[in-house]
């Protein structure tokens, strides 16, 4: 396995893990599972009603209409500045020998709920009457109280919520009251609510109630959590998105980097298959297109031709090597010309030259003709008299399944037989 295929893997790995967690995250919100405390009903709890016709000079009264179904009536007067009606529910212990009496509580008889592990409560309460808001109140006690001055230092915690409604009351909406924090002015721990000792709650009127009847039912209290909240939720899932874009934008920068960096390769190939003199295929760029003919796996004929040019360092010794550089420039672009587009052309080294063609044996005579005419047309300016520039050729068939490295062997021995011979002429074996 390549570096590129084990990216690729590592990435789909990492899309797979980012899939499945977001999967995982819906699935979750989907169910979201919950963790459900009943608290009223609740075995051995009573529920009292008040009203603030007990103090003096105080109007407001309250009954029930049905004890069995927790239904009861607040009418409202303005005997005090500040009337109140309400329901409260307290809680005793199981071994409490007034656990059984519905409506009897003694200080005695106290327990407590520890709903610290709980996001808030749901409370179910069917209203009719003027009101549009009603008060959700607790006393969280870390101490048990055993009298009425004890029982008032409790600290007083409460919310609104809309009368007539189901409705979930979230903990973090449930504050300590400023009127208790006003009259006892109470420790700093105090002065935030806590959950992990109640010791009674109920339902209200708000402050300043309008006057009049109200009439309300209470249907049951819980407590709620779900064991995955949708906060957390909220962060694994953004998390994952943040992950997943992350991924994508390295994945993207290595898969810009891997593309220049295969551009820039092949460029520095070509580049280093070019002769920078001849601007034609060097040696090795010969020996990379060689690769893709031989050995020959068809019928079809190919020509391998090797051109040496004659007296070439009489040249570089007479004229200089910068007339040798030019002659080599002119005599590769003017044999280039005469070349088909298929046929591969390359500096073999010094004054040497190849050709592979699959020219047929009909056609190769006179391309060849052509080739040594068009040296002809070279001329170099800084040479003190006319240059002619002349070839040896030699020039032989590969066979099916022959090495390249055989047939330039006979190519290149037919061109030192015209060298011999008194050069300016090709010869084929």
């Amino acid at each position: 396995m390549d570096m590129g295929d084990r990216f690729s893997a590592v990435f789909k790995l990492i899309y797979g893990l980012v899939l499945s967690t977001a999967f995982l995250c819906i699935v979750t919100a989907l169910i979201n599972p919950e963790k459900i405390l009943q608290v009223y009903p609740y075995k051995g709890s009573v529920a009292h009603l008040y009203a603030d016709s007990v103090e003096p000079g105080g109007t407001s009264s309250v009954a029930w209409v049905n004890r069995g179904t927790t239904s009861y009536e607040c009418t409202i007067g303005y005997g005090l500045q500040y009337p109140y009606c309400g329901i409260v529910i307290k809680y005793k212990r199981p071994d409490s020998k007034n656990f059984d009496l519905m409506d009897y509580f003694e200080f005695a008889d106290a327990s407590r709920l520890d709903l610290s592990d709980y996001d808030g409560v749901y409370v179910s309460v069917e209203y009719t009457g003027p009101s549009t808001t009603l008060y959700l109140f607790m006393r969280s006690a870390h101490t048990l109280p055993t009298n009425s001055h004890e029982y008032d230092l409790l600290p007083y915690l409460h919310a609104d919520f809309p009368a007539g409604e189901d409705v979930f009351i979230d903990f973090s909406r449930v504050q300590v009251a400023r009127w208790w924090i006003d009259k006892f002015d109470p420790s700093q721990d105090l002065r935030h609510p806590a959950f992990g000792h109640i010791y009674e709650l109920g339902v209200e009127l708000p402050a300043l109630p309008t006057e009049g009847t109200h009439r309300i039912k209470l249907n049951r209290i819980f407590a709620k959590k779900s064991y995955v909240s949708q906060k957390h939720l909220f962060i694994v899932s953004a998390s994952m998105i943040c992950i997943g874009g992350l991924v994508l934008i390295i994945q993207s920068l290595l898969k810009y980097f891997s593309i220049r960096y295969r551009k820039e390769n092949e460029a520095l190939r070509s580049t280093m298959a070019v002769d920078p003199l001849t601007k034609c295929l060097n040696r090795l760029g010969l020996e990379t297109a060689v690769g893709a003919v031989f050995p020959l796996s068809s019928s079809l004929s190919a020509y391998v031709m090797v051109l040496d040019l004659d007296h070439f360092k009489r040249i570089n010794d007479t004229l200089g090597h910068a007339v040798g550089d030019e002659v080599l420039r002119k005599a590769a672009a003017v044999l280039s010309k005469e070349l088909r587009n298929d046929d591969v052309f390359g500096r073999w080294g010094g004054e040497e030259f190849v050709i592979i063609s699959r020219i047929s044996r009909e056609n190769l005579e006179s391309m060849i003709l052509r080739l040594m005419r068009s040296l002809q047309s070279i001329v170099i300016d800084s040479a003190p008299d006319a240059c002619q520039i002349t070839m040896s050729v030699g020039v032989t068939e590969a066979r099916i399944g022959e090495r390249f490295e055989d047939v330039f062997k006979r190519a290149d021995n037919a061109m030192y037989q015209v060298k011999q011979s008194g050069r300016g002429s090709w010869k084929i074996v």
